[in-house]
């Protein structure tokens, strides 16, 4: 054989052996950060859609009430601005926090101690998790 096809074809088999570890080796290191946008897209996309709960002439307390839900689970996940603007819309609704009792002071605490665990460092304090009297 002669050099000019020798060389292509060390390029070849080379490219053959290492092709399918380089791909997934990209996969490998790129999944968790496609995964976590996934995620993060899904709980986004039910905060939103259940906001049409809220918008006049379609006021559906079922929608309300999941989108709640949605909140207190964010406050795992999502940044304290998402938070901080959440808060900032309940009060635009005219939405109070109920007055706290002891156990759900502890609540609020236990909450934030579990968003500080799971997201790391945050500016929230525990106040400022809502409990939501939801409107009659």
């Amino acid at each position: 054989m002669s050099e000019e096809f020798i060389i292509p074809l060390i390029i070849a088999l080379i490219a053959a052996i290492l092709g399918p570890w380089i791909i997934e080796y990209w996969k490998w290191r790129t999944e968790p950060k496609r995964r976590i946008l996934q995620e993060k897209e899904i709980r986004y996309f039910n905060l939103l859609t259940n906001l049409t709960g809220f918008y006049e002439g379609q006021y559906d307390p079922t929608k309300i009430e999941i989108f709640y839900e949605h909140y207190r689970t964010a406050w795992l996940y999502v940044p304290d601005s998402v938070i901080k603007s959440i808060n900032k819309f309940f009060e635009a609704q005219g939405i109070q926090q109920t007055e706290l009792r002891e156990v759900e002071k502890a609540t609020c605490n236990m909450i934030w101690q579990m968003r500080r665990d799971f997201y790391g460092d945050t500016s929230l304090s525990p106040e400022e998790f809502l409990f939501i009297k939801p409107k009659n």
